[in-house]
């Protein structure tokens, strides 16, 4: 009897895919351009897993070098903060190739991240990911006041106090807006009302100018005419809103 023929293990692919990945984390700790790599290899082999013609090459020293210089020396946060940004960048390359990129007409940006492309333009990449950040941050916030708060103190670094009373200022010059534009509204309305009436009313016998009538008649004409938005009239309504708001706030 021929001895039994020894088994043959197949390739695992997504097996091997874990084992990378687990490799790849356990350097989240390190801001050294090899422990980046890993993770951006990692990142890499995860998305475009459907696309198996595509061979990312191992970063030279000449790009490790770039990365060193243009990224990780000037970098703010912490390593795996770092880590999160080289996985956010190739997760949404395609977002950003369209967005953030999307003046580049002629000589258009790669259609997979390359790690020379990111760091020649760092500062639009890292740009567009700190806006995906404040985003998220923002996103946390039910209240629309509360993220505009938080907007203005991320964006133009104002303390909360006076974050807090700019949203109420822009809220209360909308408020104002809107009940400025119902009464010209209703202005207008009376208005076209009594341009009506005196219409129908020519033709009909004349109407004595020192009568009670026509001064009632001019009396209703000055109060129907349009009444223009003035600063003054703006103040005004932002004083006394500011003032029926002031427990709120």
């Amino acid at each position: 009897m021929p001895p039994p023929s020894p088994s043959v293990s197949t390739f695992d692919k997504e097996a091997f895919l874990q084992q990378r990945r687990e490799a790849a984390k356990s350097d989240r700790s390190s801001l050294r351009p090899v422990a980046i790599e890993k993770t951006y290899r990692a990142a890499f082999e995860k998305f475009y897993a459907n696309r198996p013609g595509l061979i990312l090459t191992a970063w030279t020293a000449k790009e490790r070098g770039m990365v060193r210089q243009s990224i990780l020396s000037k970098w703010p946060g912490s390593a795996e903060s770092a880590h999160k940004f080289i996985e956010w960048v190739v997760d949404n390359w395609y977002l950003i190739r369209g967005i953030t990129f999307d003046w580049m007409k002629k000589s258009p940006p790669p259609e997979v991240p390359e790690i020379g492309f990111i760091c020649q333009f760092r500062a639009n990449v890292i740009g567009a990911y700190n806006k995906h950040l404040r985003g998220e941050f923002l996103a946390k916030f039910d209240d629309a006041d509360q993220r505009e708060t938080r907007r203005l103190m991320i964006e133009k670094g104002l303390p909360e106090d006076k974050a807090r009373m700019e949203v109420a200022e822009a809220r209360a010059r909308i408020m104002l807006r809107e009940e400025l534009a119902k009464k010209q509204a209703n202005v207008n309305h009376v208005y076209r009302m009594t341009k009506a009436l005196e219409k129908r009313m020519r033709g009909r016998p004349a109407i004595d100018p020192r009568s009670e009538t026509a001064r009632r008649m001019a009396q209703e004409r000055a109060a129907a005419a349009p009444v223009p938005e003035t600063q003054e009239a703006m103040d005004e309504g932002l004083t006394a809103l500011f003032a029926a708001m002031s427990e709120e706030f």
